[in-house]
């Protein structure tokens, strides 16, 4: 069976999501997604000893929220977390 990749955000409360499935949720490529867990820019979980990245949607939300309240607009944070 195929993970489903168009989960709303109501859908996805609590649940365990995919690099693809976040990525599109972010409109971004799945390499940016690996980049970020890569940099350390992204909360994730990993299932087991080189098992696989999953992302908890909550700890999603709530680091996209500092993400908002960091942001100034017209200011660039390239390399910032």
């Amino acid at each position: 069976m195929d993970a489903r990749t168009d989960l709303t955000p109501a859908e996805t409360d609590g649940m365990l999501l995919t690099a693809s499935q976040l990525a599109r949720r972010f409109s971004v490529s799945r390499n940016w997604v690996y980049q970020a867990v890569e940099d350390g820019r992204l909360p994730y979980r990993r299932l087991g000893p080189g098992g696989p990245i999953r992302f908890v949607s909550a700890e999603i939300d709530e680091w996209l929220d500092v993400q908002r309240r960091g942001w100034t607009p017209g200011r660039s944070h390239r390399g910032a977390a």
